[in-house]
């Protein structure tokens, strides 16, 4: 896979005097956001300190401020969920693209029990239980639960656990663990990736995914004025309660400090626009720009990540 240097292709931190620093990387935050926001967030981004265990709290933005606040009640989880999910942007063009990225992490997947930590609409459960595998899956909006036990009623390879990841515990071990675009909506992301590992079966496979903030639609959207930096929360993520965005970099130290060794990190489809502009286009146009993002990752839509 292709690899570009952001010094020489991305003019967003040029042109604003912000370059990115292999030696000394600097974030660009939101001017109402306190200092002690802006230091809990280089920390997630950008690695680790000597007394990093006891400092996670603070790393990782527990509760410092609203900006960098976990939705943490299921009450919060259901109402944040009312936003985006079954909308006709996330049944439609949005699962449309995400199938692509889904079929390039389940080459890595076996058939046996799967955990599931959110669910959607069943997009991923589908194609588990065409493999002839069983699902857990933890989620903690009821809308989405609700969805999911009328879609499998009577489905007994299925089963729904209503908590939050932080509290949940899980009562066997799985061959595979789907954290589906959750860990930007976690106050300590790190601290549940340490914590499945001991849930995953010996030789178990971890799926992450992410959206990119460093994909060529938020670049653009940069240039439009429509995003102040890239990894800037526009009004909709502060409605889903997104805490952040990471780029395949910032991804990548996030697997690595939970514990996990990745065997494949990459991008899915290139977005040259916002999902409503894409409604209409063609099965062949999306795989054609599927196919671009293995050439220009660092452009990707998706991030998706196969770890042990």
């Amino acid at each position: 896979m292709n690899s570009f240097a952001p010094d020489r292709l991305d003019p967003l931190y040029t042109r604003a005097g912000a370059r990115r620093q292999e030696a000394e990387p600097q974030v660009d935050m939101p001017s109402h956001v306190p200092q002690a926001s802006v230091a809990c967030e280089q920390a997630l981004r950008y690695g680790n300190d000597a007394d990093a265990e006891s400092s996670r709290p603070q790393r990782y933005g527990r509760k410092l401020t609203h900006w960098c606040r976990n939705l943490k009640t299921l009450d919060e989880l259901n109402s944040a969920a009312q936003n985006y999910y079954f909308s006709s942007q996330q049944t439609g063009i949005d699962n449309r693209c995400r199938a692509r990225m889904i079929e390039r992490c389940l080459k890595a997947a076996r058939p046996g029990h799967v955990l599931e930590l959110g669910f959607m609409d069943g997009q991923w459960t589908d194609r588990f239980l065409e493999m002839g595998c069983r699902v857990t899956a933890v989620e903690g909006a009821a809308r989405n639960l609700e969805f999911g036990r009328a879609k499998y009623s009577g489905r007994l390879e299925v089963r729904f656990v209503h908590s939050t990841f932080e509290s949940f515990e899980p009562e066997e071990q799985y061959e595979t663990i789907l954290m589906g675009g959750i860990l930007k909506h976690l106050d300590d992301p790190v601290r549940l990736l340490q914590r499945s590992r001991a849930w995953l079966k010996t030789g178990g496979l971890l799926i992450a995914t992410t959206p990119n903030a460093r994909s060529l639609h938020r670049r653009i959207g940069v240039y439009m004025n429509l995003l102040k930096d890239v990894t800037d929360l526009s009004p909709t993520d502060k409605q889903v309660g997104n805490l952040r965005h990471y780029d395949l970099s910032t991804f990548r130290s996030l697997l690595t400090d939970g514990g996990y060794h990745i065997e494949h990190i990459g991008t899915a489809i290139i977005k040259p626009v916002s999902s409503d502009l894409m409604s209409n286009w063609s099965d062949e146009l999306l795989d054609a720009l599927d196919q671009v993002a293995a050439e220009i990752p660092d452009y990707g839509w998706y991030i998706y990540a196969l770890c042990r």
